[in-house]
């Protein structure tokens, strides 16, 4: 299946791991979303976050899943993670809607989770 990418705000190759994209919801909604929402209405089954973060928050572990990919837009395909290192967190991550670790799972390793769900950061509830 095709990977609608990088959600979002992924505007500068060169610094993409460290750039924090500050930006205010009318330039968010009306520059940086609109081709998302169109892929998502065309019936786009995966999403690749990107690197950056958006207003301080890395993409991964983003509001931007949970609340507006998701609860907004009824997006119910699959939110992977950018390729190595798209992924810097497992509960936070978790959290956000983030469903796979790419490519291989640093964070989203078995024993991580299980230990989360065991001392109660996590549960066992869909975080969708």
């Amino acid at each position: 299946m095709p990977v609608v990418k990088h959600y979002a705000c992924n505007s500068i190759e060169k610094t993409r791991f460290h750039v924090n994209v500050i930006i205010d919801e009318k330039t968010l909604r009306e520059i940086y979303l609109p081709h998302f929402k169109a892929a998502v209405d065309a019936g786009a089954a995966s999403i690749m976050t990107a690197y950056n973060k958006v207003n301080g928050v890395y993409c991964g572990e983003n509001d931007l899943i949970k609340k507006i990919l998701r609860e907004e837009w009824g997006f119910d395909g699959f939110v992977i993670s950018d390729w190595f290192l798209g992924c810097i967190s497992t509960i936070n991550s978790i959290k956000a809607g983030l469903d796979i670790e790419m490519p291989e799972g640093w964070y989203y390793r078995s024993w991580k989770i299980k230990k989360a769900l065991k001392i109660g950061l996590i549960s066992e509830k869909r975080y969708r």
